[in-house]
């Protein structure tokens, strides 16, 4: 009889925790700095995200939610045909004060094809950006990364490509977390003003020329993604720079334009903010492609998961042919899920370019 009525106190209180909305999240990877986040076991809109969810939302809307494909384990060795890693330097403001000249650097990715000489030649683009704690080196300093790319190229899953790692901090170097959110929601004054046209007017992208116009015109071969605070830089771009990029990867993180953690705490209205971006920009379905990802291990899941599930009701405006979003069951706030995201982004942004 005791077992019996320990039995049923230890049930009562489950559903009480259940009841209250508690949900555990594992911390990020060691090896990956995880933005501060609100407590998982709040709510919003009565609502919690929880893994129990994720793969009934993935059958309800399979098109535009799934889970990512993973990486085979021959893409994570060594090719015979890797690419090579160049540092540039280019000239350009911190526009926190609009005023003081910087120099800053970028690492760029060009693939075992590329030949400086052969001007006829022209290759798609991506910009990654790191997340807090990162520097420029971040996407392109990470092995795993490039040798994804390289393989990636080499079996064919996309035309061989340039990629690009900058950073958003003035100095290159980790940043007290306010000072990292403050310097990268002003990164677009730079992205097409100074860093595009150093990158592209050096190496050869489809953009026959840096200016607005050039840009505007190749659009439909670059592509911006970014990890975690990186992912927040990238709806900034989807924001500030959709009439020069198609293309948009934001990885583990939400849009904060209208506050921080504005995809937890204000997930309709942020949907509903770039909702109108899009129509009042008369952007057709498919003149731009989101693809998210996140994992169920991540504790930004629920800054993410809200703002991307309001967004996918608006079926009016983000399509099956405009946002795609992939949930990695077990996925942490780390790089293993984040070359699991490029893996399966790239050769849809890219499969079909030339």
């Amino acid at each position: 009889m005791r077992k019996f009525t320990l039995k049923i106190l230890s049930l009562l209180i489950c559903v009480c925790l259940l009841l209250s909305g508690c949900v555990i999240s594992e911390t990020a990877n060691e090896n990956v700095s995880a933005e501060k986040t609100p407590k998982q076991s709040e709510s919003v809109n009565g609502t919690t995200a929880t893994t129990e969810d994720i793969p009934v939302i993935a059958e309800k809307l399979i098109e535009q939610v799934a889970a990512p494909d993973l990486v085979p384990d021959d893409y994570k060795k060594t090719s015979d045909k890797a690419g090579n890693v160049v540092r540039i330097e280019y000239d350009t403001f911190n526009y926190l004060d609009g005023k003081t000249r910087i120099t800053k650097p970028a690492y760029v990715y060009l693939p075992y094809s590329y030949d400086e000489n052969d001007t006829e030649t022209r290759y798609n683009i991506i910009y990654l950006m790191h997340g807090w704690g990162g520097t420029a080196e971040g996407f392109l300093g990470n092995r795993g990364v490039q040798t994804l790319l390289d393989n990636m190229i080499a079996k064919g899953d996309i035309p061989p490509m340039i990629a690009v790692s900058p950073t958003f901090d003035a100095e290159n170097k980790g940043q007290d977390f306010s000072l990292s959110v403050r310097e990268l929601t002003v990164f677009h004054n730079e992205l097409d003003a100074e860093l595009i046209p150093a990158v592209e007017g050096q190496f050869h992208t489809y953009a026959q020329t840096s200016d607005s116009a050039g840009l505007a015109a190749s659009r439909e071969h670059r592509a911006f993604g970014g990890f975690s605070l990186g992912a927040v830089t990238t709806w900034y771009q989807f924001i500030e720079h959709h009439d020069s990029i198609k293309y948009f990867l934001p990885m583990s993180g939400d849009c904060w334009v209208l506050g921080q953690y504005g995809g937890r705490y204000k997930p309709k209205e942020t949907a509903e903010y770039l909702a109108k971006l899009v129509e009042e920009n008369g952007l057709e379905a498919d003149d731009f492609l989101i693809f998210g990802g996140i994992g169920t291990d991540d504790p930004i899941l629920e800054q993410m998961d809200f703002q991307m599930q309001e967004m996918l009701k608006m079926t009016d405006v983000f399509t099956a042919e405009n946002l795609i979003y992939r949930i990695k069951q077990g996925g942490r706030h780390d790089f293993v899920a984040v070359e699991e995201y490029i893996y399966n982004a790239l050769p849809v942004f890219f499969a079909d370019e030339g």
